[in-house]
């Protein structure tokens, strides 16, 4: 668009000087007001526009936000508030996690360590929980690299989580994240040692993170009306390729 304006604006003054005949040099003289109306019609188009797009930003944003405070809730809770009630009722495998840290960058995820590692139902909880949101990452990015992932593509994360079974089977689904949530709902389901208001609020959390990546899928799937985008470059290509000729006069080689 901007070379588009420097060769009219060049055009427009070889043209005024009468190179091409006065007829044609007559004809291209325009006064500047109707341009002041065009551009007052650009500017609420622009304006338009623009408060739809950062509306769209800032509602992903927000919602983004929300995953990941619901995910720590999470994590809070498998961990926390049922670390010590769970290993009791678990007595195959007592072992209590202290730190998130221990799940989610010091496991190795090969199939044997991850087999270790999910004997506690907790853990495969918390692994799901972070596979879905990788997941959830590299569905809205339909697969294309982030400068932020540092080489380690939001595909990779996410099965660093998931065993060899689960991602065979997440694999094998439209909606991988979604899937994941599934694999999640089903480990609470097995356990038959946890209360019912206990199981309710486990639910509650994972339903949550479905709402996020919902959320997130709508926005994603749902772009800007294309009238909102037709009549922004319309009129500004109309402006851009116009204005020259009445710039010409007042401007010369400048315009």
């Amino acid at each position: 668009m901007i070379l588009l304006g420097a060769f009219m604006g060049v055009l427009a003054k070889v043209v005024s000087e009468g190179h091409f005949g006065d007829g044609i040099s007559d004809a291209t003289e325009y006064a500047f007001l109707p341009f002041t109306a065009l551009g007052v019609a650009i500017s609420l188009f622009l304006g338009f526009h623009n408060n739809a797009s950062y509306g769209r930003w800032w509602e992903a944003r927000t919602i983004w936000g929300t995953h990941i405070i619901d995910l720590r809730n999470l994590l809070r809770f498998v961990l926390g508030t049922l670390g010590a009630t769970a290993s009791s009722h678990h007595g195959d495998n007592p072992r209590v996690v202290d730190d998130v840290e221990q799940v989610a960058g010091k496991l190795s995820m090969n199939d044997e360590t991850v087999s270790q590692s999910q004997d506690d139902w907790r853990i495969k909880i918390v692994l799901l929980a972070m596979a879905h949101a990788h997941a959830t990452r590299h569905q809205l990015r339909r697969g294309e690299p982030c400068p932020f992932d540092q080489g380690i593509s939001a595909l990779q994360d996410r099965n660093r989580f998931l065993s060899s079974v689960e991602q065979a089977r997440v694999d094998a689904t439209p909606n991988p994240a979604n899937t994941i949530l599934q694999l999640a709902a089903e480990i609470v389901g097995q356990q038959s040692h946890l209360d019912t208001y206990t199981r309710i609020h486990l639910m509650n959390l994972i339903d949550r993170l479905c709402l996020a990546q919902t959320a997130c899928e709508r926005i994603e799937n749902t772009s800007l009306p294309l009238a909102y985008s037709l009549l922004v470059h319309r009129t500004a290509f109309l402006y851009v390729t116009l204005v020259p000729w009445a710039m010409v006069e007042s401007m010369g080689w400048w315009t």
